[in-house]
């Protein structure tokens, strides 16, 4: 596939979508509300999705402006039209706050990494136990959030990787693809954990049959470090206002 195709497949993983192609609640286990408006950059063009419940003449503005933004250059500078597209979004809503972040592909590959000191083990509902202590949050929606990977230290998780979107959720259509969600304790940090679960859970993902992605902020420099060590390929850009 080509950047714009893999910045399509990361929307549809990312939402759901109405019969307009509107977007009415992101792709998780407990449904939370989508952003107001989100923009995919590209090197090959853009794609947007707007929630279902904006208002007709903001949609009107923004589809205006965006189909005017060149494709992302090289470097990542701001859309040209950025501040008109805040000025819109602002009055409609009175509060805005701002995500922007790169989305990556895994490599055909999937790096094998050294095994470490700590083991790397799938939790599934029959050791569950095994998050209790420091990742609890996640047992309810642990059939959901399939593949789940983690490193364990003494009987307790202690870095994880799992389906942030899934592929499939109840009641839904395969999307086809499955976004991570990576937590390391703060005492395990700086290990070389974080690589491993994530690599571990993508090569999971492709035995299922789908595409396992990674996005996350410039400005979390873990995650970014993560990316590099795992050799991940960028094709795009996230911006979305809430």
């Amino acid at each position: 596939m080509n950047d714009l195709e893999w910045m399509e497949l990361h929307l549809r993983c990312l939402y759901h979508h109405d019969g307009n192609d509107r977007v009415v609640r992101t792709r998780q286990p407990n449904g939370w509300p989508c952003p107001l408006f989100h923009l995919g950059r590209t090197p090959l063009g853009n794609l947007w999705r707007f929630r279902d419940d904006l208002e007709p003449a903001a949609i009107r503005e923004l589809a205006r402006l965006v189909g005017k933004e060149a494709p992302l250059p090289e470097g990542h500078p701001p859309p040209q039209r950025i501040e008109a597209i805040r000025s819109v979004l602002r009055s409609s809503v009175e509060l805005i706050v701002e995500r922007q972040g790169p989305a990556f592909r895994f490599p055909q590959q999937i790096p094998a990494l050294d095994s470490g000191a700590l083991p790397v083990v799938a939790v599934t509902l029959q050791n569950q136990a095994l998050l209790q202590e420091s990742f609890a949050d996640t047992i309810p929606e642990l059939a959901e959030r399939q593949p789940c990977l983690a490193a364990v230290d003494a009987e307790r998780a202690v870095s994880l990787c799992y389906s942030a979107r899934p592929q499939v959720l109840k009641g839904g259509a395969p999307c086809g693809a499955s976004e991570a969600g990576v937590e390391t304790l703060s005492s395990h940090r700086g290990q070389g954990l974080a690589p491993r679960v994530v690599a571990a859970w993508a090569q999971r993902v492709r035995e299922q049959g789908a595409e396992p992605m990674y996005s996350t902020s410039w400005d979390n420099r873990a995650s970014l470090a993560v990316v590099q060590k795992l050799g991940l390929f960028g094709y795009g850009e996230d911006i979305n206002f809430s």
